[in-house]
């Protein structure tokens, strides 16, 4: 989408949306299959993993673990990314494997 930052020495993996207004600091890894509702912005060092879910004005000022959602001005944890994860052809058991 437009009016994306990704600033500099930022490693992207493959098959992420990133919304309007997201925003990158410097030496952010973004593994595969991310999402970034809008306006997101992730401070420099942080590790987005796999299937995670960033939610809408997130501050991300932490690494976020793989198939979790985290939203909130300083982002916290909300869960499992339960419709992502299903949507990209997760079993029901593999699902409750994360628990």
């Amino acid at each position: 989408m437009g009016s994306c930052h990704v600033a500099h020495d930022c490693k992207i993996g493959s098959n992420n949306i990133f919304a309007n207004n997201t925003l990158f600091g410097g030496h952010v890894i973004v593994e595969d299959c991310t999402h970034t509702a809008g306006a997101v912005v992730v401070h420099q060092f942080c590790h987005i993993g796999s299937f995670s879910f960033l939610g809408g004005g997130s501050v991300v000022a932490q690494d976020v673990p793989r198939y979790t959602m985290v939203a909130g001005d300083r982002a916290e944890l909300r869960g499992l990314n339960l419709e992502g994860l299903r949507r990209n052809g997760f079993s029901d058991q593999e699902v409750c494997s994360y628990y």
